[in-house]
């Protein structure tokens, strides 16, 4: 007969799991992927390092799980900011400005999605998540066209162009810090070149 969990026992392994990543977080956010180390993690959360691969096989896993994390809460963020405007312009000052400030709100933890050096199993997550990211950008684009706001283009190109934009402009400011009059500058001129590049005009 094969062996069961009892539910005591999976649920400790869920909140062994929790501390563990809760733990990998605040190594994250306090100084970037290279941050979190297997040792640093699991004493951090106040356990062996053995414990910690049971759950992640190498220090890479784990990297890659915080950063899907991150990630999937960014886009799903964009995409309820970007619901909130009646046309183009609004959607993108909603959800530009919002992930603006979000970034820049926590810069350790955006420049280390953005920019940080990583390996090739980072690499690929940061990809995936710039793809994910467009297609977010794209449906608004392709529903601007639709509405005649914009004009015809290939709204998968244009907005893979706005998150390549958005993110180089978010290293600096992320990496050195930016004081309240720039961070609004920032937001305003990132809004209106956006609409610009995809046939908006400029947004006041």
């Amino acid at each position: 007969m094969a062996y069961r969990e009892t539910q005591h026992t999976q649920a400790r392994k869920r909140a062994t799991h929790a501390r563990l990543f809760a733990a990998a977080q605040k190594c994250l956010v306090e100084g970037g992927f290279a941050a979190v180390q297997m040792q640093t993690v699991a004493e951090r959360a106040g356990l062996a390092t053995g414990t910690l691969y049971r759950y992640y096989k190498n220090r890479a896993e784990l990297c890659c799980a915080l950063f899907r994390h991150y990630t999937q809460r960014e886009v799903d963020t964009l995409k309820q900011q970007l619901a909130e405007g009646h046309n183009v312009a609004e959607q993108l000052e909603h959800g530009l400005h919002s992930f603006v400030d979000r970034a820049l709100t926590r810069p350790q933890l955006a420049h280390a999605l953005i920019a940080e050096p990583v390996g090739p199993e980072l690499e690929a997550e940061r990809l995936d998540y710039r793809e994910r990211y467009a297609k977010v950008f794209a449906q608004v684009i392709e529903q601007g066209i639709a509405r005649q706001e914009l004009p015809a283009q290939n709204a998968t190109i244009s907005a893979e162009a706005l998150v390549g934009t958005v993110a180089e402009c978010l290293i600096k400011p992320a990496s050195q810090g930016v004081n309240t009059a720039s961070l609004s500058e920032l937001r305003s001129q990132l809004t209106q070149f956006c609409l610009r590049a995809i046939g908006g005009g400029s947004h006041e």
